[in-house]
């Protein structure tokens, strides 16, 4: 039996990468930040289940460094 594969693996994230700047992690941080807060952010561990870009997970990162 032959199997085709009708999604390679990365490709989406080499689409995102490309418009993906820092204009659109500082976007994503804001978007956070609206939506938690940062009182309930600031000492947390976040856990990335991998759904998705990572962009989120960058963000985390990014404001853990900032504060």
């Amino acid at each position: 039996m032959d199997e085709t594969i009708t999604f390679s693996f990365g490709e989406n994230w080499k689409d995102f990468v490309r418009y993906a700047d820092e204009g659109v992690l500082q976007d994503s941080l804001k978007d956070i930040e609206t939506w938690l807060g940062q009182e309930c952010i600031k000492g947390k561990r976040i856990l990335d289940i991998g759904c998705g870009s990572g962009i989120r997970s960058l963000c985390f990162f990014k404001w853990d460094l900032q504060s």
